[in-house]
């Protein structure tokens, strides 16, 4: 997959249709919104409502704000674009704070942002992304675009639809940093998870999401061991009309 995409891809992801980011939108609005999570799936008026708000070019003026940093490089200007990412999302979110860990001598930061569960706050459920890029010229120039500026602007747009609503569960929206150089963010994070009696329930990452034609299926990856979660993705993108592949694999970050 290309680091960088041109202008077309801008006018292509303006488009009304946008299919590849509005089925992660639908979907994850439904896991969160849905009061069981066993039973037949069946469309919710409440969903329809806020599918009808999704503003692609809000998504695409996020990404082109990120792809202005020129590289988003593990260096200055990620740090850079961990302060943008963080301004944008307590718009929606008060709840907003940095997840700060050091490596190699230096302090990085991740981008989190809670909605707390009314009934169960101690289950939580993960949308991330992450911010990070690289490329052949990775220290001048990663602008990322879809890898990953796209996950990064689909997170800001499910935090923006979802504010204002109340969810049994806490909704935890992550942008991860160094993704690109061994994950260093996320296994950063997840460490200190440990240290505190939450239960991660669910986890979906956004990455790469706005490659390819309208024609495309989405690819829902993940472990054996939570083969559950896709089938029950799978079973909503359906019930929406949206066409989803199914990608169990043995090994899978």
């Amino acid at each position: 997959m290309p680091k960088y995409l041109p202008e077309e891809f801008f006018r292509w992801a303006s488009k009304p249709h946008g299919r590849t980011l509005f089925p992660l939108l639908i979907i994850l609005v439904f896991m969160c919104l849905s009061c069981s999570e066993k039973g037949p799936v069946e469309k919710n008026i409440q969903i329809e409502k806020i599918m009808e708000q999704v503003s692609t070019s809000r998504m695409s003026s996020t990404i082109k704000d990120l792809v202005r940093f020129e590289t988003r490089y593990p260096h200055e200007k990620q740090i850079q674009a961990a302060d943008y990412l963080f301004k944008r999302m307590s718009q929606y979110v008060p709840d907003t704070r940095y997840h700060e860990y050091e490596h190699w001598g230096v302090l990085w930061r991740n981008v989190v942002g809670t909605i707390r569960g009314t009934k169960n706050p101690e289950q939580v459920i993960i949308v991330c992304a992450h911010m990070d890029s690289k490329s052949e010229k990775r220290l001048v120039y990663a602008p990322g675009a879809d890898d990953n500026a796209s996950g990064c602007a689909a997170v800001l747009e499910i935090v923006r639809l979802l504010t204002g609503h109340d969810f049994e569960k806490t909704i935890r929206f992550v942008i991860f940093s160094r993704e690109e150089d061994g994950q260093d963010g996320s296994k950063a994070y997840v460490k200190d998870l440990a240290k505190g009696n939450e239960k991660i329930v669910a986890a979906i990452s956004l990455d790469m999401i706005a490659f390819g034609s309208a024609q495309e299926d989405i690819d829902l990856v993940t472990r054996p061991s939570y083969a559950w979660l896709v089938e029950s993705v799978h079973d909503i993108g359906m019930t929406y009309g949206f066409n989803t592949k199914k990608v169990i694999k043995k090994a899978c970050y």
